[in-house]
């Protein structure tokens, strides 16, 4: 291989990969992680110093093609094996063309690759996702001549490379390879493309990292529930809220005052047995009656913030069968819940 031809294979490989990034626009998603296949195309260079068991032998660059298979561990990493083929003369001096003979070469290998990008989905990116690819292969050379020999060496390699995506699983590359012939101690040269599918799903989308913000205070409420109990005592058989009950009375009316929100106040109204059950509900309903009205009119409370009812002799809180018991049970009670809450 000429020397101008090596220059000319190590300029195309950058320009490319540079060119990928002017046709590499739109809406693309990268690469998904899984198995994925490809097929491609390449121009081989032979070295110059090619010599198949002639001093002067040396084959003509090439067209051939290539399938891979491989996998994609995430959006960094991924390995493939492949299996490329072709066909070519070989130019030895002092023969005629049609002496010359025609040799095959077959290349099994195995790649990894590794993108710079983190996958095309990055939009940093713009689309575009240049690797380097670190390969092997076994190369085996056919001569098709009349001594029909088989050559075979190893090959390393590194190489550069762009690909893009055209949907979720469509992706196109674009690569260019310089190998070493362990063999041989020579290097070939390979340019290629080639499309590739991706059998995973939708690639995770790109995400930025966190940005660290300062603690935001929120204030802490607490709330206490507060209850007043309210219990007013009558003689037998009357309605008449007695002045000793004056002062319970007022300790409801002031909390009724400096609390506005609290909730409604329902007065309930009790008897003992004495009498019928007819009779002892309407007592229980004005003795309820009674200490609403005290409210209203003694301690200036809103009527609207008070409520009555009268259950008769149906909740005792005491024996009926005693005049102790019976006390206890003429009765009106309340009970006021409100509930009280802080910020700090």
């Amino acid at each position: 291989m000429s020397t101008l031809k090596k220059k000319l294979a190590l300029g195309l490989v950058p320009l490319l990969c540079c060119g990928a990034v002017h046709a590499a626009k739109g809406n693309v998603v990268g690469n998904p992680e899984g198995l994925y296949l490809g097929a491609y195309g390449f121009y081989y260079m032979f070295d110059n110093n090619w010599e198949p068991g002639h001093p002067s032998a040396q084959p003509e660059d090439e067209f051939g093609g290539g399938f891979a298979m491989g996998y994609q561990y995430n959006q960094w990493i991924g390995a493939e094996v492949f299996y490329e083929r072709l066909d070519t003369e070989v130019d030895i001096d002092g023969l005629k063309d049609e002496l010359n003979p025609s040799i095959d070469v077959d290349h099994i290998g195995a790649a990894i690759n590794f993108f710079l990008q983190g996958g095309v989905n990055n939009p940093n990116a713009d689309g575009f996702n240049p690797y380097v690819s670190v390969l092997g292969m076994h190369q085996t050379v056919d001569v098709q001549g009349p001594k029909n020999d088989d050559i075979e060496s190893t090959l390393l390699g590194l190489g550069l490379g762009a690909q893009w995506s055209f949907t979720n699983n469509l992706s196109a590359r674009l690569f260019g390879r310089a190998l070493w012939n362990m063999d041989e101690d020579n290097f070939d040269y390979q340019l290629g493309a080639g499309v590739f599918y991706y059998f995973g799903g939708v690639p995770q989308p790109y995400v930025e990292p966190p940005v660290e913000k300062d603690p935001v205070f929120v204030p802490e409420t607490t709330c206490d529930t507060v209850r007043i109990n309210l219990d007013v005592k009558f003689d037998f058989d009357r309605s008449v809220v007695k002045s000793e009950f004056y002062p319970e009375i007022q300790r409801v009316a002031d909390y009724m005052k400096s609390n506005e929100e609290a909730n409604l106040v329902l007065l309930v109204g009790h008897t003992d047995s004495i009498g019928s059950d007819r009779y002892n509900q309407g007592l229980s309903e004005r003795r309820a009656n009674a200490v609403r009205n005290t409210l209203i009119s003694q301690f200036n409370i809103d009527g609207s913030r008070v409520s009555v009812e009268g259950r008769g002799e149906s909740q005792p809180v005491a024996d009926n069968s005693t005049s102790e018991g019976r006390a206890l049970n003429r009765r009106v009670v309340a009970e006021i819940e409100d509930e009280k809450c802080t910020t700090k």
